[in-house]
């Protein structure tokens, strides 16, 4: 998992922080979840990520605003930010689907 390293569209004014995303339990570990055959969910066998999901997409979240220079300061709740906004997420669905061979990702933002 990735961060872009350019972006376009306006730019963010202010100090904003980006809190850890919220997940359901399946969504909630470092395992790599799969979506097989009648919508069953599993996990991916001997593969994970390198943390905890929420964890590492707020990391990344983060690293993308650093990388499109659109803000006047970006961090994590706690890091002494004092912030102008808030980025809450909710992680809807962050899955292979073994029958189409793609990822399904499905993100809810708030600022």
């Amino acid at each position: 998992l990735s961060a872009p390293r350019q972006l376009r569209g306006a730019r963010l004014a202010g100090q904003v922080v980006v809190a850890e995303p919220s997940a359901v339990q399946a969504f909630e570990s470092e395992r790599i979840a799969v979506k097989g055959a009648n919508d069953t969910v599993s996990v991916l066998p001997d593969a994970q990520w390198a943390d905890r999901l929420p964890r590492l997409l707020q990391a990344r979240m983060i690293q993308t605003f650093e990388n499109a220079s659109r803000s006047g300061s970006v961090g994590r709740p706690g890091e002494g930010v004092t912030a102008d906004g808030q980025l809450n997420t909710d992680i809807r669905s962050f899955m292979l689907d073994t029958r189409t061979g793609e990822a399904v990702v499905e993100l809810s933002a708030k600022l």
